[in-house]
């Protein structure tokens, strides 16, 4: 399933019936993960969105919360787990 008939279904609630399960989201930069962990953390069916990031890609989650694009109260179901990735610290 590509990434926006996955956020259409989860906004429609169609996953509503699915628990205990977990999705794994990966794929190049401005693929739109980030819009994708922002669209699923909206949906009242969701408890939480563990997200992990190794490209600052937690920036784009606050810029849309400034936005509007992302609610506060959604925002607060994310939890971003930083991956440090360099030369200095691998």
């Amino acid at each position: 399933m590509d990434l926006l008939k996955l956020a259409s279904a989860i906004e429609r609630a169609e996953l509503q019936d699915i628990t205990g399960h977990s999705i794994l989201v990966y794929g190049p930069p401005k693929a739109g993960k980030s819009a994708l962990a922002a669209t699923i953390a909206e949906s009242p069916t969701i408890d939480r969105v563990f997200y992990f990031d190794n490209e600052n890609s937690w920036e784009v989650l606050l810029w849309m919360i400034s936005t509007g694009k992302l609610s506060m109260e959604a925002a607060a179901k994310i939890n971003v787990i930083r991956i440090v990735d360099s030369k200095d610290d691998p």
